[in-house]
């Protein structure tokens, strides 16, 4: 269990998509795939991890495409809402996290 960042170790925000096939498998859609240049059906997952001594996943959440229907409340949190929200956390429990690297 990870319940300190030490001083040289940077949080690494990014997504990236499950490619599924089935229609009916829970919570796919189609996001559009930057590395293929064009949409891919699967699922988008957001990711925060800490790379050190070692790359440590710390929480992944999954990005549902506003006006999904299969939301489980109301609140739309866009690609930028969730990584921002993974910072406020670390924030909460008091990391200090120096550097956060990510894409655009």
């Amino acid at each position: 269990m990870i319940n300190r960042v030490e001083k040289n170790e940077v949080v690494i925000l990014d997504d990236h998509i499950i490619m599924k096939c089935g229609p009916n498998i829970y919570r796919t859609d189609y996001h559009f795939d930057h590395f293929k240049g064009k949409s891919v059906f699967g699922l988008n997952i957001v990711d925060r991890a800490l790379s050190g001594d070692g790359i440590f996943p710390l929480l992944q959440t999954m990005y549902l495409r506003k006006g999904d229907k299969r939301k489980i409340d109301n609140n739309h949190l866009t690609k930028t809402d969730i990584p921002t929200q993974h910072l406020s956390q670390l924030e909460d429990l008091g990391s200090n996290v120096k550097w956060v690297k990510f894409d655009c």
